[in-house]
């Protein structure tokens, strides 16, 4: 994957594992509110790039944001 890809992923696994953390919502809990599998939440958070958008979408609206908030939040 190339370092530019590399580094705009890693920003938004970084931001939705700080965003979890202010929230104090543990991984299985965020898991159980996206309705995924809480392995699904550690993969994003340690930033393997195997989740999809859609995941991203029910990862966003667990953590009360849109994607636009998201992507607004990092720098892209």
């Amino acid at each position: 994957m190339k370092t530019a890809v590399r580094h705009d992923l890693q920003q938004v696994t970084d931001y939705i594992w700080r965003l979890r953390e202010a929230k104090n919502i543990s991984q299985r809990r965020l898991a159980a509110k996206a309705n995924v599998c809480y392995i699904t939440i550690a993969r994003v958070e340690m930033s393997d790039g195997q989740y999809s958008l859609p995941t991203l979408l029910k990862l966003c609206r667990a953590l009360d944001i849109t994607l636009a908030q998201l992507f607004k939040e990092i720098e892209l």
